[in-house]
């Protein structure tokens, strides 16, 4: 099975994704504010920070159907370096929420699975296929392409 796993940076990846047919389920970095040193940090700890709900606030003042703002307490200054200007990580979900932590660990199991039955191997014939159409649409015009910036792919036994 071949998976891709957004890492975060703009929360349209995962939307594009799916307009592409290329997202199969939710991961923890959809819908995020991330940059490369926090998702080293979130991988080398096994999501173990990520997970503390203890280190969650809302960001602002919070409106009747409008996503709520989240930040991470351990991560909130690494997010503002995406130019984010509140310092919030989530912004379509609330992992302060049942539901929303529920979702957020989902998530992770998701990725932790993947990440444990990955092979190490070449880019082979579909995983060039795949890889070159997020390469082109990357460097497409097309307005949703920015979010390719930053993927990767994983291949799962």
């Amino acid at each position: 099975m071949r998976y891709i796993v957004p890492l975060g940076l703009r929360c349209s990846l995962s939307d594009t994704l799916k307009s592409v047919s290329l997202r199969i389920h939710a991961l923890p970095f959809d819908w995020t504010y991330t940059t490369l040193k926090l998702i080293k940090d979130i991988l080398e700890d096994n999501f173990e920070k990520l997970l503390d709900q203890d280190c969650y606030a809302y960001e602002g003042s919070r409106q009747q159907g409008i996503h709520p703002r989240v930040s991470h307490r351990i991560y909130r200054s690494e997010c503002l370096r995406t130019k984010n200007i509140d310092g919030a990580m989530f912004v379509h979900h609330d992992p302060i929420s049942v539901l929303g932590i529920r979702h957020v660990r989902r998530a992770v199991e998701r990725c932790r699975s993947i990440l444990a039955n990955r092979t190490e191997r070449k880019v082979r014939s579909n995983e060039e296929r795949i890889t070159s159409l997020l390469r082109n649409y990357r460097n497409s015009s097309h307005p949703s392409s920015q979010p390719f910036s930053r993927f990767a792919l994983l291949r799962s036994s």
